[in-house]
């Protein structure tokens, strides 16, 4: 814990790493971003404190105003998930997206994990891995996606999707989202304590999966939702 969420999430001033080193004139800017290593990437992530480091950047940085600045969270409005760009209605009533370092998961209420769970409908056996979706989060007007390499782990024992129910499911109508390492390695993020608001931009990595460039992946999980209901991913066949 090095103290780099919203100062009321502190236990005490002392314990908000970057409120102290912005208050003590530290930092060119007050704000900080992460990028998290792939792999293939071969050197460890970062957290680039004040300027922006411009080579982890693929895209121009979209900012976005925090929902909340009394939670504690690094939190923003989230207003629909996506498959392959067309809204699920998962978030009728507003949704909010959570940034959260210290998680390998994206985590959310038991009944909205659910409902993307079921909407993706991966199989254990990878049998249906090769159709899966781009799944979406529609922030700000823009669509940040993410392939099946980032939200589903494949292993030699079969396909596990990277989402986890959090205990509490009293989320009320506005549920939060706590986007994780799937979300977080293909994202840079910003967190600016100036202007309480959040950047995302797409993450720069030594090679993309699907073997495109940097700026080929880029422009096909950067886009703008389409209208209507996504239809249910593909059966997956029963296990014999």
């Amino acid at each position: 814990m090095v103290g780099l969420g919203m100062p009321s999430l502190s236990l005490t001033k002392a314990h908000n790493f970057l409120g102290n080193l912005a208050e003590a004139n530290q930092l060119d800017k007050d704000r900080f971003a992460v990028w998290i290593a792939t792999e293939d990437d071969k050197e460890d992530s970062e957290i680039s404190f004040g300027a922006l480091p411009p080579k982890r950047l693929g895209s121009e940085v979209t900012w976005l105003p925090l929902s909340s600045t009394t939670s504690g969270l690094w939190q923003v409005a989230l207003s629909d998930f996506t498959l392959n760009l067309v809204r699920l209605d998962l978030c009728k009533k507003g949704c909010h997206a959570a940034f959260d370092t210290g998680s390998g998961m994206i985590s959310g209420p038991k009944r909205l994990v659910d409902a993307i769970s079921q909407e993706l409908n991966v199989a254990a056996d990878c049998s249906n891995y090769e159709e899966l979706p781009a799944l979406g989060f529609e922030l700000g007007g823009v669509t940040f996606n993410l392939d099946k390499y980032e939200y589903v782990k494949r292993t030699s024992e079969g396909c596990f999707p990277q989402f986890q129910a959090t205990e509490d499911d009293d989320a009320g109508d506005s549920p939060t989202i706590f986007l994780g390492a799937p979300f977080l390695t293909r994202y840079v993020t910003v967190y600016d304590r100036v202007f309480l608001r959040m950047g995302l931009a797409f993450a720069v990595h030594a090679n993309e999966p699907t073997g495109e460039s940097t700026e080929g992946a880029m422009k096909r999980l950067m886009g703008r939702p389409s209208l209507g209901r996504a239809p249910k991913a593909p059966e997956a066949p029963e296990s014999q």
